[in-house]
């Protein structure tokens, strides 16, 4: 026995079958076909277009002859050429403003994109210039508040007295810690 099939189920045919015994030149062809492509599905195509054909001739209709024949190309009418230019003619009207838009559209973002860095650019310049400016005042009140204790201590052994009655001044640590 030969084995002969794809994926479908494997065609079994005896070894004493030889193309000779086989008379009808489409069934030969199928077999042939299925022989090099491995599968039963032209076998099986032909099979049923043998059942459909005996069953028409049973009903007493003719035989059914069907060529597959590409269907000839006609020339176009010149309104159907006219229309075919037209709709080409609309098609690259609408692909160039589809990337004149598309240009716009990434000339708008890259225009953004570096607004947006000229801003961050200058946030920054104020955040380092009011971080300067406030260590500056951190050391000024430092300076100040220390410069006040020595006095103040320096006064009070000759008997002075630097500030008014009830006016505490506050620890150094409340101006906060200087981070520069």
């Amino acid at each position: 026995m030969m084995k002969y099939g794809g994926n479908l189920e494997p065609l079994m045919i005896p070894d004493s079958a030889t193309l000779e015994e086989i008379r009808d030149d489409q069934l030969k062809s199928a077999y042939t076909q299925s022989a090099e492509c491995g599968s039963i599905l032209p076998l099986i195509k032909q099979e049923l277009k043998f059942k459909i054909q005996a069953k028409r001739l049973s009903e007493g209709v003719p035989e059914l002859r069907v060529s597959f024949t590409e269907a000839p190309k006609y020339p176009l009418s010149k309104e159907e050429l006219v229309k075919r230019e037209t709709r080409k003619k609309n098609n690259r009207i609408s692909a160039r403003k589809c990337r004149l838009k598309r240009k716009i559209e990434i000339k708008s973002i890259n225009q953004e994109m570096k607004d947006l860095i000229n801003q961050n650019e200058t946030l920054k310049r104020k955040v380092h210039h009011m971080e300067f400016t406030k260590t500056k005042l951190t050391q000024q009140v430092s300076n100040f508040l220390s410069s006040k204790t020595s006095t103040a201590g320096a006064a009070s052994q000759q008997g002075m007295q630097l500030a008014p009655p009830g006016y505490l001044v506050p620890p150094l640590a409340c101006w906060g810690s200087v981070d520069a």
